[in-house]
Formats: structure tokens, C-alpha cells, sequence
């Protein structure tokens, strides 16, 4: 089952390689991870494949280790030669109390 509940709609490369992240993303940080969610151009209907980058915010409870951090900085540097689009990929990270409610 996908990740993305509107993933119908999306372009299936750019489908494939977020819900690969989220996955890989959710797998590295444990219970760390609140939530992983696809954002932009990519489920507001404005992705131009080959132009448009592919947008996650990655919700975290509490603060991340120095070893979290490498090991996001390390899984997204793996997998940009992967991403479809010019600009790649945006990746935030935001922790969960620190977001509006």
C-alpha cells in the first residue's frame, strides 16, 4: 500500500522515490519519527516532471542525535543521484513541538 494517500495523481517516478525516502527515512529514525509528509508542487498539482523537485518535512518528537542528523545527511546524499527532477529534492525536518498546532 502506498504512503501517499492521493498517490493516483502523482507522476510514479516522483512516487516512487518519496515514498522510498519517507520509508528509508521513518526506518533510520525509529521512534524518533512523528510523521513523514509529502509537500509542494508534488500534491498541490504544480509538479512539472524533470523541473520540479520532490518535497518532504520529516516531523521528529524531541531533538536528534548528532548520529540522526549523519545518518539523514548520508541516506539523502545517497539517494539524490536518484531524484527526479532539476532541483532534486527538498528535505525539512521540524520538530513536533515546535510546529504551529
Amino acid at each position: 500500500m502506498s504512503a501517499f494517500a492521493s498517490d493516483g495523481a502523482l507522476p510514479l517516478r516522483a512516487r516512487r522515490f518519496a515514498e522510498g525516502l519517507a520509508n528509508d527515512l521513518s526506518v533510520l529514525l525509529g521512534t524518533s519519527a512523528a510523521g513523514v509528509i509529502l509537500h509542494g508542487s508534488l500534491v498541490l498539482g504544480g509538479y512539472v516532471p524533470g523541473r520540479s523537485d520532490v518535497g518532504l518535512l520529516v516531523v521528529v518528537d524531541g531533538t536528534l542525535s548528532d548520529a540522526q542528523v549523519g545518518g539523514i545527511t548520508a541516506l539523502v546524499a545517497g539517494r539524490i543521484p536518484a531524484a527526479p527532477g532539476r532541483r532534486r529534492s527538498s528535505l525539512r525536518v521540524a520538530r513536533r513541538g515546535d510546529l504551529p498546532r
